[in-house]
């Protein structure tokens, strides 16, 4: 029952991790909804020329973020304490909170978009801010290719560190170009 499988200990750790990913869901849209003027005023300043960008960020993330609550909103924040211990409500605070999550980076790449795309003084930043997940799947390349079912020493494996080692010094060069 330590585990986390029944019983009182198994419910305590399960609300606990719940009550957790309802705050980090809470924070998340509470962000949203306090930035949401800054977010329609920097999605609006999009550049025309950029149409494509502009269009898909007036009609659809705009009308997301921070207007209506994320998915789940409603029914995670009816669930009693009884109920956050029950494993079977955990998927849904889980949803909740990467919900809200994803409405919070969606308002970080509308800034960014807008940064980048109107050469704003911020745009070195936001241009830091995009590169970092790909900066950072690039630093691991090693630990994956190393791990167990890793193949380290495929033709495949050697491409991606060439992919890999080519990236680096271009990533440097692509905000001069």
């Amino acid at each position: 029952m330590a585990n986390g499988g029944c019983g009182d200990n198994g419910g305590s750790v399960t609300r606990v991790g719940s009550r957790k990913d309802l705050a980090r869901g809470d924070r998340s849209y509470a962000s949203v909804s306090t930035d949401l003027d800054v977010t329609e005023l920097n999605a609006r300043t999009i550049p025309e020329s950029s149409s494509y960008v502009a269009v898909f960020w007036r009609s659809t993330a705009i009308s997301s973020t921070g207007t209506t609550p994320p998915p789940g909103s409603n029914r995670v924040h009816a669930l009693t304490p009884k109920a956050l211990g029950r494993r079977s409500n955990l998927k849904l605070v889980w949803e909740y909170a990467d919900a809200a999550a994803e409405l919070d980076a969606l308002d970080d790449v509308i800034a960014d978009s807008n940064a980048l795309l109107n050469k704003l003084t911020a745009w070195p930043t936001a241009w830091d801010r995009q590169l970092a997940p790909f900066r950072s799947d690039l630093a691991g390349v090693e630990q994956l290719l190393s791990n167990r079912h890793g193949q380290g020493d495929s033709a495949t494996a050697a491409a991606l560190r060439s992919f890999r080692d080519a990236s680096l010094p271009e990533l440097e060069r692509w905000p001069q170009n």
